[in-house]
C-alpha cells in the first residue's frame, strides 16, 4: 500500500503517456477505452471503464469530487479527511 501511495503521490506510475514522453514510441491512448491518453487522472477517474467501476461501487459522486482536484496530494487529502 505504501508503495502504491508513493507512486500515486509522485504520478510515477508507468503509463503510456509517460513512457512516450521518455522517448520510447508507442501508442498513448488508454488500453481500455481507446479515447483519451493514458495518464494518472485517465486510469483513477476518467476512462469510461473506470467510471463504470466507480459507478458499480456506488461511488460516482466521490469519483467527480476527487476528479476536480488538480494534483495527486489533494486527492489523498481529500481521501484522508
Amino acid at each position: 500500500m505504501k508503495h502504491f501511495i508513493r507512486r500515486f503521490t509522485h504520478n510515477s506510475f508507468p503509463l503510456h503517456r509517460k513512457i512516450k514522453v521518455r522517448g520510447m514510441d508507442c501508442n498513448t491512448r488508454c488500453p481500455m477505452c481507446h479515447r483519451l491518453d493514458e495518464d494518472g487522472d485517465t486510469l483513477f477517474f476518467k476512462c469510461k471503464c473506470a467510471r463504470q467501476v466507480w459507478r458499480e461501487l456506488l461511488m460516482e459522486e466521490s469519483r467527480v469530487t476527487l476528479a476536480a482536484f488538480s494534483s495527486s496530494m489533494e486527492v489523498l487529502r481529500c481521501m484522508w479527511s
